[in-house]
């Protein structure tokens, strides 16, 4: 019991440092606190257990009283999450991409190129 729920409140955290179910996290740590789960644990497992627990659901319960009050709390994001989403992208750029190809007659040096300067204040 004391691994599930722990598991679940790190799931939690993670979900509430990135500005997610921050409801869900708060009622769920408020249960937590007063349903007697943690006396439970305590005194099958060792207080040592409890603690950690608390303190968990302690450091939950107050990023989620800055997000309540408006405060500025940073959404922080896993490393893992960053990458999979951008592996996402490259493969949704990737599909629908076309090649491009470019065929020159003859090179093209930059100092026979002319290039037209634009007035001021356009494009």
């Amino acid at each position: 019991m004391r691994r599930e729920t722990s598991r679940y409140l790190d799931g939690l955290t993670r979900s509430v440092n990135e500005g997610k179910r921050v409801d869900e996290a708060s009622n769920f740590c408020r249960w937590l606190r007063f349903s007697g789960v943690l006396k439970f644990i305590s005194s099958t497992n060792g207080e040592a257990d409890a603690g950690e627990l608390n303190a968990k659901l302690e450091t939950i319960l107050h990023q989620c009283g800055e997000i309540y009050k408006g405060g500025r709390v940073l959404p922080k994001y896993d490393s893992s999450d960053i990458a999979a989403i951008n592996a996402k992208l490259d493969y949704l750029l990737a599909k629908d991409s076309l090649p491009v190809v470019v065929e020159v007659s003859a090179p093209v040096y930059p100092s026979t190129v002319a290039l037209k300067r634009l007035p001021a204040g356009r494009g």
